[in-house]
């Protein structure tokens, strides 16, 4: 191909791409075989086609150019029709006084008196480049404005489709519980699933008025006095001092991953503004060292971290899930642990019930369990009209939620841990309420499950067996190496992924992107142990970038960019003589991985 082919070719391509990006696209499709593109498991090398993340569970037919609306996902931004003129020239008016090193005696326009004039000593030269920038700017104010209308008016189809979406009381339009996409339901089942777990009395309460208003002035009231007290700090005070509140609300995002189960909902409480919602993060703040224990897992790298160390490739793998935690954790039994805990009674159990007639240390629990309740067990929310109180069980959402369930499973973990470790469990690493454990390969499941759900009856937990020496935990694949006694890890991602994430034509500022993009190859070096797991994610990640309108020279620079930052950290730690993160089979020659002193 000559120059002059190769020149009108990227022309084509350069017309084509932006073609592409504004018009709205079901899907974008893989050019060689005209399907969506798909991604490969590294454990069992098997495709995977990224779906649509569409899915509609409702009896409402979806045309074209409604599919076309919402295939974009919930977070797409699209960009103005306008252009905000009077902060493009506040903007380079501050970049030229920047470069120029312009600055006024007052830090805000509105700090300078009006009777005086504003003189900045400009040279000719200055001054004949400010005309040039301002020449230059009116082109491109002029230009910007013209391509905003053609690309709004090409929107505007959309807008009103989603519009009409909006309008139609019918279905629900939510997201999935785990990853991203849109989820279109009939809001008859949507109303009649959350009525389903609503109705459990053993949690939820229904009344008939709205206690906002007397639980504001109740929680006002008391903590003042607890601050003329003492009990609280003044920042305490003003962080738990609820105004203008207002009820929560709560709602349900479908669980796409539980087919055989009629995908049930997850309940999930929007606590913002809410009486308790300032109390609940200064409690946090107080009970944030309870819930630390030896078996909690930050995150997956800390997992990753761990779980590379061990030489237990003999040992069983066992992960376990507690059933709905939150909403069945047991509240009563749980605050009266972390009063023991923090506030334990007197000696002399004080025969009053009066607040002013306690001793100290009754009366500092007593206030402390005040505060728990009306953190935790007076939270009042709305669903379809309808008032309701969570009187057992945390709300996802609620500030103390988290904190709640990971004192109450650290207290399990105390609790029965020697028993265990009596039938043979050897490692035991948990995420909120994800257990991965490592068992002898003669202790049987159902020993260690009778344990567990034995402890107390609102808990149960459920399990999940190793397959072919692979266990999926959180988003990590872990392998047994076969060569020995140590685990290789990969990125795991479940069937139910649809590839979805900030589309490169979405209107958002360009380090989101590219933040993205790092993110996805941050976690791949970090949880890939070998250099064949590491390149199928490389290429995942090309395909999941491509799937998302990302320009493959993007995805490639910023992949070398990881590369690099990680070859250099990977050459301080070996200097250090510390264990490297990434392990290189035997023949594969370390030039693969860029060297921090070359150029890319």
């Amino acid at each position: 191909m000559n120059d002059i082919e190769r020149t009108h070719e990227t022309k084509l391509n350069g017309l084509r791409g932006k073609k592409q990006r504004r018009a709205p696209q079901r899907q974008i499709l893989d050019p060689v075989t005209n399907r969506p593109r798909q991604i490969v498991d590294p454990v069992t090398n098997l495709p995977q086609e990224m779906g649509d993340p569409v899915t509609n569970l409702s009896e409402y037919n979806l045309t074209d150019s409604e599919h076309d609306a919402l295939v974009n996902g919930l977070n797409h931004v699209y960009p103005p029709e306008k252009l905000d003129q009077p902060q493009f020239v506040c903007n380079m008016e501050y970049f030229y006084a920047r470069l120029l090193n312009v600055r006024t005696a007052y830090r805000r326009y509105e700090q300078k008196p009006s009777a005086e004039a504003v003189r900045h000593q400009l040279t000719s030269v200055q001054l004949s480049t400010a005309s040039e920038l301002r020449e230059t700017s009116n082109s491109f104010r002029k230009v910007a404005q013209s391509e905003l209308k053609k690309i709004g008016a090409e929107h505007r189809k959309t807008f009103n489709t989603l519009r009409s979406l909006a309008k139609n009381k019918s279905i629900i339009i939510t997201r999935p519980d785990k990853g991203r996409g849109v989820v279109i339901m009939n809001r008859a089942d949507y109303v009649q699933k959350m009525n389903a777990i609503l109705d459990d009395r053993s949690a939820f309460t229904l009344i008939n008025y709205d206690p906002t208003l007397d639980t504001e002035t109740e929680l006002t009231k008391f903590l003042l006095v607890l601050k003329k007290e003492g009990f609280i700090s003044d920042q305490e005070h003003k962080l738990a001092s609820p105004s203008g509140s207002r009820p929560a609300r709560i709602y349900g995002v479908p669980k796409l991953h539980k087919k055989r189960e009629n995908y049930p909902l997850r309940p999930v409480m929007s606590a913002t503004k809410t009486v308790a919602y300032g109390l609940g993060k200064m409690l946090a703040n107080r009970l944030n060292t309870l819930r630390a224990s030896p078996y909690m897992i930050k995150d997956r790298f800390d997992f990753v971290r761990k779980i590379r160390k061990l030489e237990l490739g003999d040992k069983k793998m066992i992960s376990f899930d507690v059933t709905s935690l939150f909403t069945k954790v047991p509240l009563t039994y749980t605050i009266d642990m972390i009063l023991d805990k923090i506030y334990p009674m007197c000696s002399s159990i004080c025969k009053y019930k009066q607040r002013s007639r306690l001793c100290a240390k009754c009366r500092n629990r007593s206030d402390f369990q005040h505060l728990l309740r009306l953190a935790t067990s007076k939270t009042h929310f709305i669903f379809d009209k309808k008032m309701y109180v969570q009187h057992n069980g945390v709300a996802m959402g609620a500030p103390l939620a988290p904190i709640i369930a990971d004192i109450f499973m650290s207290h399990l973990e105390e609790s029965v841990m020697d028993h265990l470790k009596q039938i043979g469990v050897c490692e035991w690493y948990r995420y909120v309420d994800d257990t991965f454990v490592l068992v002898e390969p003669t202790t049987k499941v159902e020993n260690v499950l009778e344990i567990l759900n034995n402890f107390h009856p609102s808990i149960t937990f459920t399990h999940q067996l190793e397959i072919n020496g692979s266990l999926s935990f959180l988003d990590v694949w872990v392998t047994r190496s076969p060569e020995t006694k140590k685990f290789q890890t990969a990125v795991y991602r479940k069937d139910t992924f649809t590839g979805l994430m900030i589309k490169w034509n979405s209107f958002v500022p360009a380090s989101y992107k590219k933040g993205t993009i790092v993110t996805m190859i941050h976690r791949a070096l970090a949880t890939c142990s070998t250099y064949t797991s590491l390149a199928t994610e490389f290429e995942n990640i090309r395909q999941i970038g491509l799937h998302n309108g990302y320009p493959l020279s993007f995805l490639d620079t910023r992949i070398g960019i990881g590369l690099i930052i990680k070859a250099y950290e990977t050459k301080l730690n070996q200097t250090t003589h510390s264990v490297p993160m990434l392990v290189f089979p035997e023949g594969l020659p370390p030039a693969i991985i860029p060297d921090p002193n070359q150029s890319t």
